[in-house]
C-alpha cells in the first residue's frame, strides 16, 4: 500500500463558476496553475494565511483577487476565498461517529470493537490528514484514539508533552496522524511524529527567511526606481503606478 499524505481538493465545479469565468482563470492555464499553487500554499499555511509566492505575477494577482478567489491581506499575505469552509467540512467529516461495531476474531463476544463505518462514510482517503485538533481535545487523547492504547506510560506522556509544548498542539497532532496512517506501528510513532515535527518547522524557518530576504530584495528595488524617478522622471509602466513625489 502506498503512503497516503495530506492533499487539497480541487472540485470540478470550477470550470462553470462564475468567478472563474470573470477572469479566465479555468481558460487560462498559467492563471489555473498559478490559482493552483496558492491553493498548496494556503492549504499547507492553514489555518494561518499564507504568503504570496514571490513569483506570482501582478497582473495575475490582481485578476484573482478582483474576481474574488483570494482575499489579498496586508504584508504580502492571501487566503484562498472558501478555503476555511472547505477544511471545516473535511473537519466534521474526519470526526464523524461510527454507525456500528462488531465483534473480535471469530465472533468472539469478548474481542476488541472495530468501527464498521456505513457506505455513506467518507473513507481515510477522503479526508485530510493534516486537519487539527481542536477545543478541548488533547494530544494524549488523539494519540490514545490512533494506537487503541488503554492507559499511557509516563514516559509516552512526558513525550507526547514535550513535542506538544515545543511545536504545539496543530503541528503536533498533524504530524501524529499523517505519521500513524503512514505506518501504524506505535513502537515508532513518537520518534517519527517528533521526526516531522523537527523537519516542518525547519521548512517554515526557512521559508520565513526567505519571504524576509524576498521583501528586502523587493523594497530596495521600489526604493531605487522612486530614487531614480524623482532625480530623472522616467518611470517604467510594467512598474505599476507612477508614485506621487513631493517637491524637496
Amino acid at each position: 500500500m502506498s503512503e497516503r499524505q495530506p492533499y487539497s481538493r480541487v472540485y470540478w465545479s470550477i470550470t462553470d463558476d462564475e468567478k472563474f469565468a470573470a477572469c479566465g482563470a479555468y481558460d487560462d492555464d498559467r492563471m489555473l496553475a498559478a490559482w493552483l499553487r496558492l491553493l498548496l500554499v494556503a492549504d499547507q499555511a492553514h489555518p494561518a494565511s499564507a504568503h504570496l509566492p514571490a513569483t506570482l505575477r501582478r497582473s495575475v494577482k490582481t485578476r484573482l483577487a478582483e474576481a474574488g478567489i483570494i482575499d489579498l491581506l496586508p504584508g504580502g499575505r492571501y487566503r484562498v476565498h472558501g478555503l476555511d469552509a472547505e477544511r471545516e467540512r473535511r473537519r466534521l467529516a474526519a470526526t464523524r461517529i461510527p454507525t456500528a461495531s462488531q465483534g473480535g476474531p471469530k465472533g468472539d463476544p469478548n474481542g476488541p470493537e472495530v468501527p464498521v463505518l456505513s457506505l455513506a462514510e467518507p473513507s481515510r482517503d477522503e479526508t485530510s490528514l493534516a486537519e487539527p485538533i481542536t477545543g478541548d481535545d488533547d494530544l494524549w487523547a488523539l494519540y490514545r484514539g490512533l494506537t487503541r492504547v488503554a492507559s499511557l506510560k509516563p514516559a509516552a506522556i512526558d513525550w507526547l508533552t514535550r513535542i506538544e509544548e515545543r511545536y504545539g498542539l496543530v503541528a503536533a497532532a498533524t504530524a501524529l496522524r499523517a505519521e500513524h496512517v503512514a505506518n501504524p506501528s506505535p513502537g515508532t510513532l513518537l520518534s517519527r511524529t517528533e521526526a516531522r515535527c523537527e523537519r516542518v518547522a525547519r521548512a517554515a524557518d526557512s521559508a520565513a527567511e526567505h519571504q524576509k530576504r524576498n521583501d528586502r530584495v523587493v523594497a530596495d528595488m521600489e526604493r531605487r526606481r522612486v530614487e531614480a524617478f524623482r532625480n530623472g522622471g522616467k518611470w517604467a509602466p510594467e512598474w505599476g503606478p507612477e508614485p506621487v513625489v513631493g517637491l524637496a
